[in-house]
């Protein structure tokens, strides 16, 4: 997809984000957590396309270490609590992570990895059409995978 916007659940918060991105479903305890469920359903987007069109007032950060020990801020809304964005101290400044219940049109979208299967519980779904990743995907594999849908 070469763009796509979004917003939260009570329309506070806006953006939108040009370039390609990668759809991830990650079954790593966190994810888990901030999600209600498994998986947590990301996009990486390139931070360079991604715009807040409004609602910046109304973002807030929680921010915890990672198993790798980087720092990873998930934002939400502080009006409706949807869950918005991820950055990870390990991808920045390059690409950020959007949720992707929040985007507008997610009829485009289909699962390209899965990661943390190690961590998904005997009662979860894995894609096996999709690449699998026992931990995080390699960034090589991002960063190849989003540079040849630039084209």
């Amino acid at each position: 997809m070469s763009e796509i916007t979004g917003r939260c659940l009570c329309g506070g918060v806006s953006y939108q984000a040009k370039g390609p991105t990668v759809f991830v479903a990650c079954h790593c305890r966190d994810c888990r957590y901030v999600s209600g469920g498994a998986p947590a359903s990301i996009l990486v987007a390139q931070t360079n396309g991604f715009a807040l069109l409004s609602g910046a007032d109304l973002i807030q950060s929680y921010t915890v270490a990672g198993e790798s020990g980087h720092k990873v801020m998930r934002e939400f809304c502080r009006s409706c609590g949807t869950p918005l964005f991820e950055r990870l101290e390990i991808l920045e400044p390059d690409a950020m992570l959007i949720k992707v219940g929040t985007v507008d049109n997610q009829d485009d979208l289909r699962v390209e990895a899965t990661a943390w299967t190690k961590s998904a519980p005997a009662w979860a779904t894995v894609d096996e059409h999709t690449e699998l990743f026992e931990k995080n995907p390699a960034d090589e594999f991002v960063g190849q995978l989003l540079a040849s849908k630039a084209g």
